[in-house]
């Protein structure tokens, strides 16, 4: 198994670091995006309809990727250790879901025709 070398551990960090702060701001913003488009009477509802869907979307996501980690293994010296494809597919997983979540973001109808 090789070692890890100094650029790709840069560029894991420079995606960690990109990847953290694109969910920062998303977790940051949604609450304000809910206000501005959903009608008076629904706001709370809708406001704890996000937080309930983050939720469950860390955990499903977190055990999704613990199980494909786990089931992508290599054993050196009695220990299993994940491998490099295993932390590949969860990236392009989460790539794609990312995707996804871009193209439903980008159907969301704006506040400024309503008003």
């Amino acid at each position: 198994m090789a070692a890890v070398s100094t650029g790709n551990l840069w560029m894991m960090v420079a995606a960690s670091v990109i990847s953290s702060a694109g969910t920062g701001f998303a977790f940051g913003a949604m609450p304000a995006l809910i206000m501005a488009i959903v009608p008076a009477h629904e706001k709370a509802a809708s406001n704890g309809f996000n937080s309930l869907m983050r939720s469950l979307g860390t955990s499903v996501a977190a055990a999704a990727v613990g199980g494909i980690v786990a089931s992508m293994t290599h054993s050196i010296g009695g220990h299993d250790i994940p491998t490099e494809a295993a932390f590949i597919v969860s990236l392009l997983i989460g790539c794609g879901v990312s995707v996804v979540a871009a193209l439903i973001a980008a159907s969301v109808p704006s506040a400024r025709g309503q008003g």
